[in-house]
């Protein structure tokens, strides 16, 4: 049996706070969590959209049921199933949504990027590909910081850009020691983002998160 691989084109939702137009100075990329949809995931950045700033969620390429066959529907960036091509694949789909972005609002001066989750390694694996070109701000919010990047030879892409982490005290997939463990991973080479904690689970915590954003604007 021979496996064989070819491109199709893919239609891509994208969904977003905030008009399009010369305006626009601010642009949030929000990535969703496993089993997400970006229509529900968006409402936590409600409060961050103004004149100036719009943002916007794109959906992960792989959509399907939470639960059996039917019912409520989720998202994911990847799996480990021909985890190198999805890995590729998620790097010119942001690459678009940016350019796309860029086309609408013309005189965006700062990007920042979030990552949520599983969101969070797509993020990282993103300013990895683009070695931080383009992308102001890295908000890396309870997920972990993916393996496979070389943090030694791609040092610049994490260092020169701002650089936010977010873990809650009760969150059940990020206990103290890991989260330790996970700055101390990137603490090897130098890359030291800000810490932020917060009472509660995994999830985002809005009040937190606009503060965050306002504060590197």
């Amino acid at each position: 049996m021979q496996e064989e691989k070819f491109t199709v084109e893919k239609t891509s939702r994208v969904f977003s706070l905030g008009e399009t137009g010369p305006n626009i100075k601010k642009l949030i990329i929000a990535l969703h969590g496993y089993g997400q949809l970006p229509a529900f995931f968006l409402r936590k950045f409600a409060d961050l959209e103004n004149a100036e700033r719009r943002i916007v969620a794109p959906e992960g390429l792989h959509r399907f049921y939470l639960e059996g066959t039917s019912g409520r529907v989720g998202a994911s960036w990847m799996t480990k199933e021909a985890r190198l091509d999805d890995i590729a694949d998620q790097a010119k789909h942001l690459d678009a949504v940016l350019a796309r972005e860029i086309a609408l609002c013309p005189n965006i001066e700062h990007i920042t990027l979030v990552g949520f989750s599983q969101g969070v390694s797509t993020a990282c694996r993103w300013v990895d590909h683009r070695e931080g070109k383009s992308i102001d701000h890295l908000i890396c919010w309870a997920g972990s910081f993916p393996p496979d990047i070389d943090y030694a030879l791609k040092k610049e892409a994490f260092t020169n850009l701002k650089f936010d982490t977010a873990f809650g005290d009760s969150d059940e997939f990020a206990p103290e020691h890991k989260v330790q463990g996970l700055l101390a991973q990137l603490a090897e080479f130098d890359i030291v983002p800000k810490l932020h904690r917060y009472v509660g689970g995994h999830s985002i915590e809005p009040d937190l998160l606009k503060e965050i954003t306002d504060h590197a604007d």
